[in-house]
């Protein structure tokens, strides 16, 4: 793949990413004035069809990312940061909760960060003692109109305490990103964890997540929290 490719890559996955619309070549000429004709994009984009990192539903021109696709967007990408709106969202919540216990300043916070990224936030305290919260904000997103993979999720919930114990030992200190078929806590979802003392804190998402800003709202979470 070439620097043209990789470039064309990143704009696809991130402009699926807020739209959930398969993204067509000319669209990507147009919206980038990119300095290449349409054929050009169409080539490269079958290129990177065929290759796995995309996909071509057959009801649209467009292209969606697949999970190779989404794997190397983030191996790639730079860490852009948190955004400032987001610190002080959580500083305000976190300060909040400051007379509370650890545990329930946790539950707290956690929450606010599900509603934040519009997902589903996993904590285990100690293996045996998980929490989690913002289910319906997951489901909520267009992938779960698809009641198997609200099945498949749910059964994996019932079963969390087992699945954080059998995780826990791929964990490390830093952020860790699980796509699809490589994540123990739905292969149609992917998570963005970080290991904090005996447990572990984690945002449950779509493939289709904000891996960039997830990445840094969960060090972030966990500056405030564990550290």
């Amino acid at each position: 793949m070439n620097e043209r490719q990789e470039n064309l890559l990143s704009k696809i996955i991130e402009d699926y990413i807020r739209t959930v619309i398969p993204v067509a070549s000319d669209y990507l000429v147009k919206k980038y004035k990119l300095k290449v004709s349409g054929a050009t994009v169409r080539n490269d984009c079958q290129y990177l069809e065929k290759r796995g990192f995309l996909t071509h539903p057959h009801i649209s021109a467009g292209r969606v990312p697949t999970e190779k696709g989404y794997r190397y967007y983030v191996l790639r990408s730079q860490n852009k940061g948190i955004v400032l709106e987001d610190t002080r969202y959580l500083d305000v919540v976190y300060n909040q909760v400051g007379g509370l216990g650890t545990r329930d300043k946790v539950k707290y916070v956690a929450k606010a960060v599900a509603e934040l990224v519009d997902g589903a936030v996993i904590v285990g305290f100690a293996k045996s003692d998980s929490y989690y919260t913002g289910l319906s904000y997951l489901f909520s997103q267009p992938e779960f109109k698809n009641h198997d993979l609200v099945y498949n999720i749910t059964a994996v919930v019932d079963h969390l305490d087992e699945v954080i114990a059998s995780v826990y030992d791929e964990m490390s200190d830093d952020v860790i990103v699980k796509i699809g078929s490589e994540n123990p806590f739905g292969v149609d979802c992917s998570f963005v964890g970080v290991r904090h003392k005996d447990g572990l804190f984690g945002l449950l998402g779509p493939m289709r997540m904000d891996y960039m800003s997830n990445i840094s709202r969960v060090k972030y979470t966990k500056s405030l929290l564990f550290e």
